[in-house]
This record gives structure tokens, sequence and C-alpha cells, in this order.
């Protein structure tokens, strides 16, 4: 029996390197019997198939009888199928209906990785400054109405839960970058939650896409009025080095931060024992630290000015 795993994220763990990786070697995998479901070879998930699923059935259906009639394609060779777009953890678990019940007759995975709210929370605050430079202007706002639905993982997994019973809900802890850790590998990560071991590259940890600046340079993009000129201008800054640019835990205060912790405690509570019982505690409460190498904020912005003004 053939199995449907529907990766749904969470967003800001480690899914851009994951989907590129996949994008790049869609071949080699399509090959050992997984089929990586990219409906616009253009882009690297499954984000499209997301979209129409939440706003144009019509398209939805086309890209579902696309994908259905590839799988036809394939034969008994083909044993997974990937799709994977962190744009289904913040739609609705009905959304995916479509999609689920076409694959009716197979195993049903859902993957997801779940990062410390307080952490996930503020990587989402830089991913928006990010995106909209000097327009972004009320992160409280964001917090308030965009990011703290999101952070109750216990009330998503139920949800999910309820929507798919034929499903297997599969949540897993994301690795942060921690002091004396081996460095995280996200690849790998996916690809053991699959039983898919032996396809794990073994350059995997080195894979890194769409790292969060650090708190200097999000300071900075808040004062400039070019959105994709800084986007442009920060992609290239961090393909020099992400470990000298990136940033963990530095936007927001600790005061800040343990407030979301506390605010969370309870349904974390209830989540490690309906989902994690083997575990000591849900997340290392230990926070990630800068490499060695690591720019200052000075010398992060004078990086990322000097190809900015380039432009």
């Amino acid at each position: 029996m053939q199995t449907l795993w529907l990766h749904i994220g969470m967003q800001k763990t480690g899914t851009s390197a994951v989907q590129t990786w996949m994008a790049r070697n869609e071949a080699r995998l399509f090959d050992a019997g997984l089929l990586y479901v990219r409906p616009r070879k253009g882009l690297p998930a499954s984000g499209a198939l997301a979209a129409a699923l939440n706003r144009d059935p019509p398209e939805a259906q086309r890209l579902i009888a696309e994908l259905l009639d590839r799988v036809r394609k394939a034969g008994p060779s083909l044993t997974d199928i990937l799709v994977s777009s962190e744009d289904f953890s913040v739609s609705p678990p009905q959304v995916a209906a479509p999609l689920l019940d076409a694959f009716a007759g197979c195993r049903i995975r859902i993957l997801v990785w779940l990062r410390r709210q307080d952490l996930f929370a503020e990587a989402l605050t830089k991913q928006w400054i990010k995106w909209n430079g000097n327009q972004a202007q009320d992160p409280a706002l964001l917090m308030r109405k965009v990011v703290a639905p999101l952070l109750d993982y216990d009330r998503m997994l139920q949800a999910w839960s309820d929507a798919f019973p034929q499903a297997v809900i599969l949540p897993q802890i994301y690795a942060e970058d921690l002091p004396g850790q081996p460095p995280p590998d996200n690849i790998a990560a996916l690809l053991r939650a699959m039983g898919r071991d032996p396809l794990i590259p073994s350059d995997s940890p080195g894979h890194r896409a769409n790292v969060s600046p650090q708190a200097a340079l999000l300071q900075h993009y808040r004062t400039l009025d070019d959105p994709v000129r800084v986007r442009q201008a920060n992609r290239r800054l961090m393909a020099q080095g992400p470990d000298r640019f990136a940033g963990r835990g530095d936007l927001f205060s600790p005061a800040d931060r343990q407030r979301i912790l506390d605010d969370h405690a309870a349904s974390n509570a209830r989540l490690r024992a309906r989902w994690f019982p083997d575990r000591a505690q849900l997340f290392d409460p230990r926070d990630p630290a800068p490499h060695p190498g690591h720019a200052s904020g000075e010398a992060a912005v004078a990086a990322f000015r000097a190809i900015y003004d380039a432009e």
C-alpha cells in the first residue's frame, strides 16, 4: 500500500532547506520510489496546491487529478508520495480534505515540526519584517492577530486529528542550533520520520535556507522603504555566511519570551502528555548561541549596506 505524506510545516522549522533539497533531488528520489510533489516546477514545494485548496477548488481538483495520474503511471515501484507546504499549518485542516479524500486507498501520514513558542514567534516576526521593510511598523499587532493563534500546538494537532481520523498524525520537535549539540539536520529529520534513512545525504546538515537575520539587521530593515530590494540584499548577505549574520533569540526581550512560554505552559503540558509521553521535557530550555565568527550588529549592517547600496 502506498503512503501519502502530508508535511504541513510549521513555518521556520527548516522547511525551506528541506523543500529546496527535495526539489533538486526530485529525480533521484523518484527512482527510489518517493514522489516529491511540485505542482509548479519553478517552485520548490506544494504551495500552489495549498493555495488552490484554499481559494480555487476547480484548480485544486485539476492539480489533484494530475497528481493521481502521475501516481498511476508510476506503478507499484512508487511507495511514498510527499506533499510539503507550510501553508497547510496556517489553514483550517478541512482545506486538505479533497487531497486526502483522493488518496483514500493509501495510508495517510501527517508530519509537522513544532518549535519552542518564543523562538517560533520571534522567527515569524523576523520574517515579516524582512518581507515588509519600513512597512513593518506594528510587530505587537502582528503578534496578537497572526502569530499568537498559531502557538497553541495542542489545539492545532487536535483539530487535524478530529478532521482526519483516518490519518496518523506524527508531530516532531524541531531541533534548535544549541551550544554543544550537533548542528540541526532538517533533511535527515524528515527522511527518518518517513522511514527513508538510506536517502539521507552525507552533507545534509550543511543545507540552509531562509535563515533568520540577527536583530540589528531587522532594526535596520525597518528603516528602508524598498522591501523587494531589502529581501534581495538580505538573500545575498546570507549566502555569504548564514552563521555570521543569522540571529536566534535576540529580538524579543527575555521578559517577552518568558511571557509567551508562560502563556502556553498548560497547553504544552497537554501536548507532551498526549503526543510526547516519552519526553522528559517538551522543548529544550537552553537558548541558541551565536556561532564562532558571528558578526557584530554594526558589522552585519555594514555588510548589508555594501550589498544594498550597490544594487
